[in-house]
């Protein structure tokens, strides 16, 4: 299966590189799975690539106990067959270092012209990617088909995702992080037969116990526990735990007076047009008001100082997950419970608006609607919390507590 999945990826970059649109790829492993966990933006980036392969043992172990065979395809594997692709059919790349990488510009250089004979163009920069007019200029200039990343997760695949469209040339681009030190010869690979056994993690780590930077090694011996110990604890708690549970959640209820009429702000998620509803998030060990708040920022960059509690109730309404959303597969970060219990915040919004603005990766739009069209403006399965929550507003209003 590994084989056979291994060859239709190749056979995906290999028409990638041959047509007109822009194509990324992702690596992610198990510390990158747990970084999307706590970053959105990272989440959605992965879940809108175009090939994501499973480059860790511990995803295989985990497609395992979902009854699935998931292949492992490195991605220090995968970009030498890039590059092999490219020496065939004579395309020009384009790495994005980091300058503080074990691999300089001219190491990089040096690897991929020697072992590949390709025409490539290094360009460093911090870990952020934060490249000037003058290094855009070059890198167009240049004309490259394929771009590469080293600056590590989640960092080269923000950039990619976000720089992407402004090198009109690129057909194929994807983060390698530390793949570079493999073919630059700076890092050496765990032989083949521990690579196949599933234990390079444990091979690193033996040699990182002999580094002599103190801070290195804790700082990859954290890297190796995060991947192995504690990935392999979430694992267990989704697959076990979470399914008999609820996850408890927060409904940050921001409203407003305009004209004597009150009005809420709602949100249409990204992966469905035309699909209106609260915001809403998980409480995640916050208590009620700042989840409340942390999640309103995060969606629609509302500080708290434009923000006044007015009232909060707990456990309202309960649901459980559907299996889709829309036409889509459900992809939540959170799935693993069997649904959610929520709770509300009441927040007054004291602002004038002009903060208010989406974060791509949650929702495409925001407006206000008036308290008497709100209902039948949110989705269908939106209206019943909806309704429950109009109605503790107007308890709290006539009692004079909002």
């Amino acid at each position: 299966l590994s084989k056979k999945k291994h060859g239709e990826d190749i056979k995906k970059i290999e028409e990638y590189l041959g047509g007109h649109k822009q194509h990324y790829i992702v690596t992610p492993n198990p510390e990158i799975v747990l970084q999307a966990l706590k970053d959105e933006e990272l989440f959605y980036i992965i879940n809108h690539s175009d090939i994501a392969v499973a480059d860790g043992t511990g995803l295989k172990i985990a497609s395992w106990l979902l009854g699935k065979n998931l292949p492992r395809i490195t991605g220090a594997d995968l970009v030498k067959d890039i590059l092999k692709i490219a020496k065939e059919k004579r395309k020009k790349i384009a790495v994005i270092s980091w300058k503080d990488g074990l691999s300089s510009k001219k190491d990089i250089e040096k690897a991929i012209k020697e072992k590949y004979n390709l025409d490539v163009l290094v360009v460093e920069t911090d870990r952020l990617g934060n490249l000037s007019k003058e290094n855009m200029k070059e890198i167009n200039t240049f004309s490259p088909q394929i771009l590469l990343v080293t600056l590590g997760a989640p960092y080269q695949e923000k950039f990619i995702f976000h720089n992407l469209k402004n090198i009109s040339s690129i057909k194929l681009a994807m983060g390698i992080g530390g793949a570079i030190d493999f073919l630059t010869g700076k890092e050496k690979r765990a032989p083949k037969i521990i690579r196949q056994c599933g234990l390079e993690w444990l091979w690193r780590m033996g040699r990182n116990l002999k580094k002599k930077k103190e801070k290195v090694h804790l700082k990859r011996k954290g890297r190796i526990f995060n991947a192995v110990i504690i990935f392999s604890f979430k694992v267990f708690l989704w697959k076990f735990v979470r399914p008999h549970f609820y996850r408890p959640s927060i409904v940050p209820f921001v409203y407003k007076k305009n004209n004597g009429q009150f009005e809420a702000l709602i949100v249409e998620r990204h992966d469905e047009a035309g699909h209106w509803q609260i915001p809403q998030g998980g409480i995640d060990g916050n208590d009620f008001v700042s989840a409340a708040l942390r999640e309103i920022y995060e969606e629609l960059n509302i500080s708290d100082k434009n923000l006044k509690v007015q009232g909060i109730s707990k456990n309202i309404y309960k649901y459980k997950f559907p299996k889709t959303i829309g036409e889509q597969k459900r992809t939540s970060r959170h799935s693993g419970y069997k649904g959610q219990k929520q709770s509300v915040v009441f927040l007054q919004y004291l602002g004038k608006g002009d903060e208010i603005k989406i974060n791509y990766w949650d929702h495409v739009n925001w407006q206000w609607v008036s308290f008497s069209n709100l209902v039948e403006t949110l989705h269908e399965v939106r209206r019943a919390k909806a309704k429950i929550i109009l109605r503790i507003f107007d308890k709290l209003n006539k009692t004079g507590k909002i």
